[in-house]
C-alpha cells in the first residue's frame, strides 16, 4: 500500500528597497516606468484622502516593498509606495503610504495609510 501525502504551502517572494537606485540603473528605469503607469491610481488615492487636488513628484516616489505573494514567476503583486503630496510651490502637506495590488486584470488600491501631516503656511490654508 502506497501513501501519498500532499502538502499545501504558500511561497512568497519579497523585495524591499532600502536605498535609492543608482542613477541611470535598470532598477531606476523600472521604478520610473511603473511610477508613471500608476500615476492615475496614485493621484486618485491622494484626491480621495485629501478631498482636493494635490500634486506629487514622480521622481520622489519611494518604493517601500514589492511582494509577489503567490511565489516565483506568478503575476500578482503587492506594491507599497511612499508619496509626499504637496500644494502650491512644493509645500509638502503629508507623507502617505499606498499599497496597490497589481495583476493582469488591473490595479486595485488595497491600503492608504496617512503617515504624517505638515502645517501649511497661512496663505495656503
Amino acid at each position: 500500500m502506497t501513501l501519498f501525502l500532499a502538502l499545501s504551502f504558500s511561497i512568497t517572494s519579497y523585495a524591499s528597497v532600502s536605498s535609492i537606485p543608482q542613477k541611470n540603473s535598470t532598477e531606476e528605469l523600472y521604478q520610473d516606468i511603473f511610477s508613471t503607469l500608476l500615476f492615475e491610481n496614485i493621484q486618485n488615492g491622494l484626491n480621495s484622502y485629501y478631498k482636493k487636488f494635490v500634486q506629487y513628484d514622480l521622481f520622489d516616489i519611494k518604493v517601500l516593498e514589492a511582494i509577489r505573494p503567490d511565489g516565483y514567476r506568478t503575476f500578482g503583486f503587492l506594491l507599497k509606495l511612499q508619496v509626499k503630496p504637496f500644494v502650491g510651490a512644493h509645500n509638502t502637506i503629508g507623507i502617505d503610504n499606498i499599497t496597490f495590488e497589481i495583476s493582469p486584470s488591473g490595479v486595485i488600491m488595497k491600503n492608504f495609510e496617512h503617515i504624517k501631516s505638515f502645517e501649511l503656511p497661512p496663505y495656503l490654508q
